[in-house]
């Protein structure tokens, strides 16, 4: 107290104040020190938790995987089945080599994908000659589409087994089957179906034709070429319980040296690189450029899209002949299925091609004016 006015108070008070300034910067440091590690702390454990649940989520993850290998490895079962079955239901080469007056080949490449593309060649069960073709594309792909088909084929067969009336009875029963089905199995498919009878006759063959499917192409000896359309033959199968209002029926007359062709929109519709379409007139000129060879010739000049020969003005006689070309998928990978008969004597040339890859028309080149544009030729439905 002696020196509060003197030089030694005014120090001991600087001292004191630095003292208690180094007090609080003390103080502070120890609230920051315990803030940090509160902090440090809380990081701890939110990044325990975000492991955990990361750990958690890995073996969901990993547990979906198993899942999913599991279920991977029976659809591919299922899918492998299902091709079999389709193979399994196309006319064996033995088959269609015992159908009197014709030389038929076959050739099949299972598609990656299980489609819903239906073609058969069927006798009626007489010795006549007699010959009931259908073609059928279900809409989609897959299990179900696949399933469709096969009832489709197996429905036929047992039709023309039966000799169940004609045509248009038959594409009645077919779309009450299908279409019950199909509510059945809680599915939404449908497909197009074309039935065509075919006759032998003296001078060449009769085809009639019934349902709704893609135009039917027919390529003269001479070189004329009709389309035939068949929107008014038919209808979608399965949309209704009932077609028959819908259905109608058409007579061809074929002679000898004569190409008929059934399509569906597969062909026509696919790309190449550029992206352009092979088209329907380029499947009627490759046809009608190609028709004085085989039926074997004709079906690799589509599905390879080779330039269009030259053929004789007058082509040889060869039979009757009749060209089916079933669905020609888009989707890269899909394999192609081919059926083929070439006339021989009075006979008929029968070509069927069911699913050809995308790749095959990768590289065709312009298609020559010099060959004629196919026009649709008017065509009433018999009375």
């Amino acid at each position: 107290a002696g020196h509060d006015g003197d030089e030694i108070g005014h120090l001991i008070g600087r001292i004191n104040h630095l003292l208690r300034a180094f007090q609080q910067g003390l103080d502070e440091r120890d609230r920051a020190e315990a803030g940090l590690t509160e902090l440090t702390h809380e990081l701890e454990r939110r990044v325990a938790q975000r492991t955990e649940a990361l750990a958690a989520a890995k073996h969901e993850i990993e547990a979906l995987n198993r899942r999913l290998t599991a279920e991977n490895l029976r659809m591919g079962a299922e899918l492998d089945v299902s091709r079999k079955l389709q193979r399994m239901t196309l006319p064996t080469p033995d088959e269609l080599r015992d159908i009197a007056g014709l030389d038929i080949a076959t050739f099949m490449e299972s598609a990656n994908e299980v489609g819903g593309d239906y073609y058969d060649i069927l006798r009626d069960g007489t010795e006549n000659g007699h010959l009931r073709i259908g073609i059928g594309d279900v809409t989609g792909h897959g299990l179900e589409s696949g399933v469709v088909m096969l009832m489709t084929q197996s429905a036929v067969r047992t039709l023309t087994t039966g000799a169940e009336g004609g045509l248009s009875r038959a594409l009645g029963v077919l779309n009450r089957t299908i279409y019950d089905n199909v509510r059945r199995m809680g599915s939404d498919r449908n497909l197009t179906l074309a039935l065509i009878d075919y006759r032998p006759t003296d001078s060449g063959g009769k085809l009639r034709i019934a349902g709704q499917h893609e135009s039917v192409i027919v390529v003269r000896r001479d070189g004329a070429l009709e389309l035939i359309d068949t929107t008014w033959l038919g209808m979608t199968l399965g949309l209704l319980d009932s077609v028959d209002e819908f259905l109608g029926e058409v007579e061809v007359t074929l002679a000898a040296g004569d190409v008929v062709v059934l399509y569906t929109d597969g062909i026509v519709e696919a790309a190449n690189g550029a992206q352009e379409l092979y088209g329907l007139e380029r499947l009627c000129q490759t046809v009608l450029a190609h028709r004085c060879e085989s039926a074997e010739a004709i079906e690799r000049a589509v599905i390879d899209a080779d330039p269009p020969c030259r053929c004789r003005a007058a082509a040889p006689t060869r039979g009757t002949g009749v060209a089916v070309d079933v669905d020609v998928a888009v989707a890269v990978g899909n394999g192609v299925a081919v059926a083929v008969a070439a006339g021989v004597a009075a006979g008929a040339e029968l070509v069927a091609v069911a699913e050809a890859s995308a790749p095959a028309f990768s590289s065709w080149a312009p298609v020559p004016q010099a060959v004629p544009a196919a026009l649709p030729v008017p065509t009433p439905p018999l009375g």
